[in-house]
């Protein structure tokens, strides 16, 4: 039995006389909607649906047969076709609305491919911004960590600069606290004995902060 598709305005219709020739169209071009028999000489429908399947293709599948079993049924089913109808030509509506609406899911089908795609590239280039990203971060981690051993060390050299303790000086109590606000700063401090019965003290404080007040 066959029906008169033309109807579905705006739809490209290609016919096929069985299966190894509908074959040949599907390995041509893409196809939206497959309404297919399932006997057929040559290569029935179960064996078209699982070589679409195996062959990675996409259509929406209909299957239209007169073995309107439900064995027939739940095997197509579980191949994943959209509609199982039964071929009856008081039938031909349903069958007319089902392809509408196979037509209407095959094109969100494809938005929705095309969304997919759209969010993998995204992904995609935002993957490589973070890996960028995460590689810009190590490198200024292991410069910090190289500036932090450096500060590090010369925070031991200028506190070497320092004295350990004042000298006792008779009459006085001596004691300092030194705190810079960074590893290295440009203040400098010393109580030095001049003779037995003078002391001479001082401190130094270099404009600025940090390593270039320390450099001063």
């Amino acid at each position: 039995m066959s029906y008169c598709l033309e109807s579905l305005s705006n739809t490209l219709i290609l016919e096929a006389e069985d299966g190894v020739a509908a074959q040949e169209i599907l390995r041509e071009q893409p196809v939206d909607v497959l309404l297919t028999d399932l006997s057929m000489p040559r290569l029935g429908g179960m064996e078209l649906i699982e070589w679409v399947q195996a062959e990675g293709l996409t259509p929406v599948i209909i299957v239209n047969s007169g073995l309107d079993t439900f064995a027939n049924a739940a095997e197509a089913l579980k191949l994943g076709v959209f509609a199982f109808l039964p071929k009856v030509k008081s039938d031909f509506e349903l069958v007319r609305m089902t392809v509408r609406r196979a037509i209407e899911h095959a094109a969100l089908q494809q938005d929705q491919a095309r969304l997919n795609r759209a969010l993998e590239d995204t992904n995609r280039r935002l993957k490589e911004k973070v890996e960028l990203l995460q590689s810009v971060c190590d490198v200024l981690q292991s410069q910090a960590d190289t500036i932090e051993g450096d500060l590090a060390r010369a925070h031991e050299i200028q506190r070497a600069l320092l004295p350990s303790r004042p000298p006792r000086v008779p009459g006085f109590t001596v004691n300092a606290l030194y705190r810079p606000s960074h590893h290295v700063g440009g203040d400098l401090y010393d109580v030095i004995p001049i003779d037995n019965e003078t002391f001479g003290f001082y401190i130094a404080d270099a404009t600025g902060h940090g390593v270039s007040a320390a450099m001063l």
